[in-house]
């Protein structure tokens, strides 16, 4: 009995020193930033801070991105204890609101679900929002089942880019939630974050984490509806630098859906 306890306490100990912590804080507040991403480069795995600001990053990796809503990034490549992020100055612009003029834009009737799976750590999944006037974001709806243990989740609202797909996270702050286990519709409240938009194409967004799941059944099945649009919906892994935005056609060979996302909106 003795040996087996001395054999577990070895391994114990060797993969306690397999990893190094650091500490991710805000440069101006010094206050711990919950949910950084960071990223294992030259590799497609990363990891998330946890409550405390602190990331656990194993010894072999030698080369770090850290990024988070609301803030610089930064590549590390000489590891501290302790890393600084500055917070990103995004400007939103100041939007005239008519009132009393609230209705919701996008929504449509899920005719599947379609699961996902991957062996990244978290998915980002959007659709394309098009604003053909100014609004105020009142609420963000999410079509989708959550088949598996309470997930956190962030929103995200990306400008488009040059290549008409999701280009930078235009929110500069962090809106984290949590869907429970076997929930289904998920909605966000936005009164308190003030969020204006001007007319334009934006995506709506939503990055989930702890998506990797050993089993054959998929931890999340998103609401989907056919659309002539291949170009509406896409999904990434968080960890992966070289990975591109994949529609859902170029998923699973078939025809062209769109994820079911929609907004409330003032306008």
């Amino acid at each position: 009995m003795k040996k087996y306890i001395f054999l577990l306490f070895t391994f114990i100990t060797i993969s306690a020193f397999s990893q190094k912590e650091i500490f991710i804080l805000d440069s101006l507040s010094k206050k711990p930033i919950e949910y950084a991403n960071v990223n294992f480069i030259g590799s497609d795995k990363g990891t998330y801070s946890n409550t405390n600001g602190i990331s656990k990053i194993p010894l072999e990796i030698k080369k770090i991105s850290i990024s988070s809503v609301g803030y610089e990034k930064k590549i590390i490549s000489k590891f501290s204890d302790t890393i600084f992020l500055t917070p990103k100055v995004i400007e939103l612009p100041d939007v005239f609101i008519r009132p009393n003029s609230k209705s919701v834009l996008g929504k449509e009737k899920s005719k599947l679900y379609i699961g996902f799976n991957s062996n990244s750590k978290s998915v980002i999944f959007v659709k394309k929002i098009i604003l053909n006037d100014n609004v105020n974001l009142l609420k963000a709806h999410f079509d989708l089942i959550n088949n598996k243990v309470s997930k956190k989740f962030r929103l995200l609202i990306f400008d488009v880019n040059k290549k008409n797909k999701p280009g930078n996270n235009i929110l500069n702050t962090d809106i984290i939630s949590e869907i429970k286990s076997n929930e289904k519709n998920i909605t966000i409240e936005l009164n308190d974050f003030d969020i204006s938009l001007r007319k334009g194409i934006y995506f709506l967004g939503i990055e989930i984490f702890e998506l990797t799941n050993e089993n054959k059944e998929p931890p999340i099945k998103i609401g989907c509806y056919k659309s002539s649009n291949k170009n509406k919906s896409f999904f990434k892994p968080v960890f992966n630098d070289d990975s591109d935005w994949n529609t859902i056609k170029t998923y699973n060979g078939k025809k062209d859906y769109s994820f079911n996302f929609y907004l409330s909106i003032q306008k």
